[in-house]
């Protein structure tokens, strides 16, 4: 499998994964920005349950599992073309 087509994947993978993680999550999401930025904060309580929890979880895993391998395919390739 070329490197093209390993990102393309990656990236559907990781994608898949987030959307259906995010589809199913019960809780809430809060932000308060203050002015000491210090004093700012980012509040999150989610609850995934089923398989979107487990399956959500996978996809994403093994996306970005491929996006490291083709970016280590991608510095190999460099390397190897500035050496000849």
């Amino acid at each position: 499998m070329n490197r093209q087509k390993m990102i393309i994947g990656a990236v559907l993978f990781l994608a898949i994964g987030i959307v259906w993680i995010t589809s199913y999550w019960n809780g809430s999401v809060g932000l308060s920005a203050a002015h000491p930025v210090t004093g700012s904060t980012l509040t999150m309580n989610i609850t995934v349950t089923g398989w979107p929890a487990l399956g959500g979880v996978l996809l994403s895993v093994l996306g970005a599992v491929l996006l490291l391998v083709s970016a280590v395919m991608a510095v190999v390739d460099i390397a190897g073309a500035r050496r000849a």
